[in-house]
């Protein structure tokens, strides 16, 4: 049997820093997609929530926003190559195992593909403290403090999972799903990947969910 593969994969907008309230460019991959948009500010700004139609949005009010947004799932087929390249971005190494012990190396990849983004933007003053946003996507990643991250697996904190920073690896969550970010210079694009068996064989052998979120330099979070 071929191996279908359930993915989320990242879309990837940048953080912004905006000295003034006011409309917003946020770069989206195939905005014309998008199944759902959601933006939410952190509690300095009294939980404003509201959703935004892509590539603008339009903040009011100074304070720290993040945007959510995904796309509808689409069937795809990836030659080996092609799939390989993917696996080694995301860190998908359970699959790519798999794949080689059951000798399904050079068979191509058949992908239910749907996208999430997480990005924050901070608009006017600076906060002096960072508040903790959830905005209940599959998996995401949370902002716990200018230099901690946590990763959240349907609602819940999840070990053990390799995140990417910049492309490279930078750790594993711990036991409370949590990294530090440590001392790495510059904007950050951290990526994290989990993958599980899928429960229906018959349409999929695996659903894999990626979650990004840009952070800008340490001395701007």
């Amino acid at each position: 049997m071929i191996p279908i593969l359930l993915i989320a994969l990242t879309l990837r907008p940048p953080s912004h820093e905006v000295p003034q309230p006011g409309a917003i460019q946020i770069p989206v991959e195939n905005a014309a997609r998008l199944r759902h948009t959601r933006w939410k500010a952190g509690a300095a700004i009294g939980g404003l929530a509201g959703e935004w139609i892509p590539p603008k949005l339009v903040l009011s009010k100074p304070g720290t926003y993040w945007i959510a947004a995904a796309d509808p799932e689409r069937l795809r087929t990836l030659a080996p190559k092609d799939f390989a390249a993917l696996a080694q971005a995301e860190a998908l190494e359970l699959i790519r195992d798999y794949r080689s012990q059951y000798k399904l190396e050079a068979r191509p990849v058949r992908m239910i593909h749907s996208q999430y983004a997480k990005t924050m933007l901070r608009v006017g003053p600076r906060n002096s403290d960072i508040a903790p946003v959830v905005l209940n996507l599959a998996i995401e990643f949370v902002l716990r403090g200018p230099n901690l991250v946590q990763l959240n697996f349907r609602s819940q904190p999840i070990a053990g999972i390799p995140v990417l920073a910049n492309g490279k690896l930078l750790g594993y969550t711990n036991a409370a799903g949590q990294l530090p970010l440590g001392n790495v210079p510059g904007a950050l694009e951290l990526r994290a990947s989990v993958v599980r068996g899928y429960p229906d064989r018959s349409t999929a052998d695996w659903e894999v969910f990626t979650a990004s979120l840009t952070l800008p330099e340490a001395a701007a979070r």
